[in-house]
């Protein structure tokens, strides 16, 4: 038989023991670390409401040639005279530019935006084109000729159409001379003279053959059909 004075010395201990079982200990929420915060508000979201994703996501271009141009500079007949790449470089530069910057998703600064903003951007530049082509060139060229002759007035209407014309003309060399550096910072592509500056002078010395070069590097024309628009 058990001694009685050890019963009664274990019950009050097993009492307590359940007392404490039975208590609910607090769970104090942990606040979330200045990481976890800084991940959602870092999420940035553009003006215009269209959730920002990242532009290059959207590009699919593994059949561009890396460190070296698909082909030279003066191939702009290698897919014929007749090929929108060689037609729209020569007759309406603003369009064939727009076309190579929608491929990358090209904003009207020349940096990389979202794609819905790119197709925003080439719509005001083939709207633009299309105005100056049909109703700004002839006022602006009369009165360029006009003033370059040295006698005779323009009217203030055709003077007004051929700064707008001008200033047209010159943001379109900017364009062509950001998305040229664009493409040729991508492939990783050297420049064979004039260093940085080979862009601006390419550019400024043949139009057409700088804007159809980058129109066949950036699309297999051999499997793709070219566009007007």
């Amino acid at each position: 038989m058990g001694n009685p004075g050890n019963e009664d010395l274990q019950a009050p201990l097993l009492s307590n023991a359940q007392e404490e079982e039975d208590i609910a200990v607090p769970v104090v929420p942990v606040p979330p670390t200045s990481e976890a915060v800084s991940s959602v508000v870092a999420t940035p979201v553009p003006s215009g409401g269209e959730p920002l994703v990242e532009a290059t996501s959207t590009i699919n271009d593994g059949h561009i040639p890396r460190e070296q141009w698909r082909d030279d500079f003066c191939d702009c007949c290698n897919q014929g005279c007749c090929h929108p790449s060689c037609l729209l470089a020569c007759c309406c530069p603003g369009i064939a530019v727009g076309q190579v910057m929608m491929r990358f998703n090209l904003g009207l600064s020349g940096g990389q935006v979202t794609p819905g903003q790119a197709k925003r951007a080439f719509t005001i530049i083939l709207i633009v084109t299309l105005l100056n082509n049909l109703f700004f060139a002839e006022p602006s060229s009369q009165c360029a000729q006009t003033l370059s002759q040295g006698y005779g007035q323009c009217s203030a209407l055709s003077l007004i159409l051929y700064i707008l014309s001008t200033l047209w003309t010159i943001y379109i060399f900017f364009l062509i001379i950001m998305t040229r550096m664009f493409i040729r910072r991508r492939y990783r592509i050297k420049t064979e003279c004039c260093g940085e500056l080979e862009d601006c002078a390419l550019t400024v010395c043949c139009t057409c053959c700088t804007i159809s070069q980058m129109a066949r590097h950036t699309a297999d024309y051999k499997k793709e059909c070219g566009s007007f628009c």
